[in-house]
């Protein structure tokens, strides 16, 4: 016959619900290596290599995790211009991932490119810095995230996103 406990299945005319059972392991390895290549401009990049399978018991034994790339990283730069000016440049790319727990649904690799523009001044004797980003610049499409359960709910990544703050330091 058919289960009929709470959380054993999903039922399509009341809210979904999933048994959470099984365990999962995540290894890998992480670096990063920042410096100052002078005492204006400042690099970094920073790499992840993350293994993620859920294990026996699961659901779906054996399969990677949703959400979770083997590869992902950036690279970024900041020039200090003099002052009062700053720029920075961020670049960060991600891997291919699954959607959902079965590994049947492949969320693409991608890669975005993140700007800065700041100018730091003195107003009535409060240090203040205007600062100007630019997200996504190229307007690259991707994919943010998926639900674990649902192959059709994929959330789409931020477009081009441009935004102006004023900051007061203190």
């Amino acid at each position: 016959g058919e289960d009929s406990r709470p959380g054993d299945r999903a039922d399509p005319d009341v809210a979904r619900t999933f048994r959470v059972n099984g365990s999962s392991r995540s290894q890998g390895v992480e670096a990063s290596l920042s410096a100052d290549v002078s005492d204006r401009l400042a690099v970094g990049m920073a790499y992840a290599y993350t293994d993620a399978e859920s294990l026996e018991g699961s659901l779906y034994p054996f399969r990677q995790i949703p959400n979770v790339p083997y590869n992902s990283g950036n690279v970024y730069a900041q020039m200090q211009w003099d002052a009062h000016w700053r720029s920075g440049l961020n670049i960060y790319a991600q891997g291919d991932r699954y959607a959902d727990q079965p590994n049947t649904t492949v969320l693409p690799a991608y890669a975005t490119v993140d700007l800065v523009q700041a100018y730091a001044f003195t107003a009535a004797g409060h240090p203040l810095e205007l600062q100007l980003n630019i997200r996504n610049l190229f307007d690259e499409a991707y994919f943010a995230a998926s639900h674990l359960h649902f192959t059709k709910y994929i959330m789409p990544g931020e477009g081009r996103n441009v935004s102006v703050s004023m900051m007061y330091r203190f």
